[in-house]
């Protein structure tokens, strides 16, 4: 195998659903710079993740940042442009239950290195699992964590996507809310502040709304499945591909003023993912 293909492969598999994924054998898309990071830790290399050459790996001096995160925000780090490196693991279709056996393989086992886990998960078990397994099993991936002293971590707020708590009524033909869907959003939210490192929640609840005095107003345009049709609204659980990245940028930069008071995303460059997404293409596909 060449070295441009092991590169490749090292990702997991980023791009292709029906294909299996060199990380955990089964088929889905997963973005894995925890995987590319334990293959060539020690190695001077141009990092997939901050797109800058730098030696691959965690540092013990210094506070090493993980991005776990689902579909919500696949491959949305590689059109950001950071300051400072840090990991991004994203599996399209991910539970929570996902993320942390990622965690427990990868990040668990460096007991020597500072390391702060941000978490981005819950839509997938959303409609799967009731409040009180995904309250569990949000606890015992912070537990998971808290096992090693010099981890960290902070769960952010689920995005409020409209499949989650809006149902389209084909008699009355227009859309409904499911309040008991929603007061789930909402206690699972103030559930996982608590849970925060420090307390901190990283929001971002209030994308793909606009504010409207005071309350929010769903902007149908920003999210990625809405085609046009009021009962596309039920559908849409992520946001279109410029809202998803300043999202990211958002939560990114969140995380940063809270550490350092600066921002670490310093500008989003269109089309790098796409660009990113041929590359990795012709060095798997020879």
């Amino acid at each position: 195998m060449s070295y441009k293909n092991s590169q490749a492969l090292a990702l997991g598999n980023p791009y292709n659903a029906s294909k299996n994924c060199n990380v955990c054998n089964v088929k889905h898309r997963h973005y894995s710079g925890l995987n590319y990071l334990h293959k060539y830790f020690g190695k001077k290399r141009l990092c997939p993740c901050c797109n800058k050459t730098h030696i691959i790996g965690f540092k013990e001096h210094e506070v090493n940042f993980v991005f776990l995160g689902t579909s919500t925000f696949h491959l949305a780090h590689q059109d950001l442009v950071f300051d400072q490196c840090m990991t991004f693991e994203t599996v399209c279709g991910g539970k929570i239950k996902t993320l942390q056996a990622l965690y427990e393989k990868f990040i668990a086992p460096v007991k020597t290195a500072r390391v702060h886990v941000i978490i981005s998960a819950g839509l997938n078990d959303f409609h799967r699992s009731t409040l009180e397994v995904m309250k569990l099993d949000f606890l015992n991936f912070k537990n998971s964590i808290a096992k090693t002293d010099l981890h960290t971590v902070n769960f952010g707020t689920l995005l409020k996507a409209p499949k989650l708590y809006i149902d389209f009524n084909k008699k009355l033909k227009k859309n409904q809310t499911n309040y008991k869907n929603l007061n789930k959003y909402e206690e699972l939210n103030s559930y996982l502040k608590e849970l925060n490192f420090n307390k901190i929640q990283f929001d971002i609840s209030k994308f793909g709304y606009s504010q409207k005095k005071k309350s929010l107003r769903l902007k149908y345009g920003k999210w990625r499945e809405y085609n046009g049709r009021i009962e596309s609204i039920e559908s849409c659980l992520h946001l279109d591909n410029e809202h998803q990245r300043i999202a990211l940028k958002s939560i990114v930069n969140q995380l940063w003023y809270e550490f350092y008071d600066c921002a670490n995303v310093i500008g989003i460059v269109k089309n790098r993912a796409f660009m990113a997404k041929q590359t990795y293409l012709k060095k798997n596909n020879p």
